[in-house]
């Protein structure tokens, strides 16, 4: 069975509802729309799913995992999911948000120590959250992150199939911790990295903790009071 390579909506189309202003971009679950809601012309990010790929089963997984994770700041708030006849496929609704992936900030720029060591702080705290609602994040990389305008991480994908274990709670915690060292530059960066174990699944292990690792971090930081997990 062949996979549908692009749905090819163009703009102005009406996806029950929603009106497409422009592709986001493309992946191997589908295709990901800006879109406007048809009565309140808010913007929305809707996602359409490759039939091949995605039937009922998985959407009764993953939009309640998706609704669970709704009330976590730092994760892409979920609308509503359906289904579209033209293309015999489901797709999802969800919240715009003003900013750019974090691939492609860093792509362009270093970022500066101190913020790259906020941006992490973040998304252990994000993961943390996660965690304690029993939800695995998975598939965490650069380009799973809108960095706000205000410097602030989002999370816009989670991984459906993911459950949490004591392993993917680990694996969450090393591919957060990789990015420290992704984003990390220059010779202040390198500095700092004296204090820390030279690979990200050593600093995720050494602080046996996601809290452990935010404690190690907050004190770089120059913080002396850390949330309690």
């Amino acid at each position: 069975m062949s996979r549908v390579k692009s749905f090819k909506v163009r703009g102005g189309t009406d996806i029950n509802g929603y009106k497409v202003r422009e592709c986001l971009g493309r992946g191997w679950e589908g295709e990901v729309y800006r879109v406007a809601e048809e009565f309140s012309g808010a913007s929305r990010v809707l996602k359409l799913f490759d039939p091949h790929q995605y039937r009922s089963k998985h959407m009764l997984q993953y939009c309640p995992k998706l609704e669970k994770l709704s009330n976590v700041s730092g994760v892409i708030r979920y609308y509503h999911g359906g289904w579209w006849e033209r293309h015999d496929c489901y797709y999802l609704v969800m919240e715009s948000l003003d900013g750019k992936p974090l691939d492609q900030v860093v792509s362009r720029r270093s970022l500066p120590l101190f913020q790259a060591l906020r941006v992490i702080r973040d998304l252990l705290r994000i993961v943390r959250d996660c965690h304690d609602l029993h939800c695995c994040v998975g598939d965490i990389h650069s380009g799973n992150i809108i960095l706000s305008t205000a410097g602030h991480p989002c999370i816009i994908d989670v991984d459906l199939g993911s459950k949490l274990t004591t392993r993917t709670a680990s694996t969450d915690r090393v591919a957060v911790c990789k990015l420290f060292y992704e984003l990390t530059d220059g010779p202040y960066a390198a500095d700092l990295r004296h204090t820390l174990p030279k690979r990200a699944d050593a600093l995720a292990t050494k602080y046996k903790s996601t809290s452990g690792v935010l404690r190690a971090l907050d004190t770089l930081l120059g913080h002396n009071t850390h949330e309690s997990a």
